[in-house]
């Protein structure tokens, strides 16, 4: 049997984890807003279609989404884990770019 109040809770969850408030990820999910919130909060059961948008939002898969897993606090470390890896990768790329265009400018002033 589907588990609604896990569904909400691991939306919720995945969205803190992304950085998005509410107003972006109904945004990103192209869904309103105000029936985002009723969603997130377990006011109103979205159809196939919203739970879709909604996961292709949050960049994850359906099943991840769905499941009723009782594994979920380890689902969540793993999103979070994979969520700061990206972060770092971005901050060291952010970082070679910086360097980069150091020595470009320094060579151009040589």
């Amino acid at each position: 049997m589907f588990d609604y109040e896990l569904f909400c809770k691991k939306v919720k969850t995945i969205r803190k984890l992304k950085g998005y408030n509410r107003l972006q990820m109904s945004i990103q999910a192209n869904i309103q807003y105000e029936y985002y919130c009723r969603i997130e909060k377990g006011k109103a059961i979205p159809n196939f279609k919203s739970v879709i948008y909604i996961a292709n939002a949050l960049h994850v898969n359906l099943s991840e989404l769905l499941s009723n897993t009782k594994d979920y606090n380890e689902d969540i470390s793993l999103l979070n884990i994979t969520s700061n890896i990206k972060k770092i990768d971005n901050l060291y790329l952010a970082n070679i770019c910086y360097e980069i265009l150091v020595l470009i400018k320094n060579k151009d002033v040589q």
